[in-house]
């Protein structure tokens, strides 16, 4: 019978996704909720069309505005995953997760 141990990969890979999609969520439910929040990115979006030379339409399309910040918290998030994983009481939480797992 074969170990449960994850592959070092898998893991940091999943630990990526999850902050990236954690990230992602939770920079669009706060600009949906406040505009006030997203109103300096939508300038900085701005600023950079302007810098790298793309011009200016009266549609906004947003990309600048929704990826810095939700990277930026993604990056957080990953380190605080990583941080936590040193962490005696995760080791402790992951073997219990792994045999409720093989109960199932």
């Amino acid at each position: 019978m074969k170990s449960h141990t994850e592959r070092p990969t898998v893991r940091v890979l999943s630990e990526i996704l999850f902050s990236i999609n954690t990230g992602f969520a939770a920079i669009s439910i706060l600009f949906s909720v406040s505009l006030s929040a997203s109103l300096p990115f939508i300038h900085l979006e701005v600023f950079l069309n302007h810098l790298l030379g793309i011009r200016q339409t009266d549609f906004i399309r947003g990309y600048f505005t929704i990826w810095i910040p939700s990277l930026i918290l993604a990056a957080c998030i990953w380190s605080l995953v990583r941080f936590l994983s040193l962490l005696r009481f995760s080791k402790w939480w992951i073997s219990l997760a792994q045999l409720g797992n093989a109960r199932l």
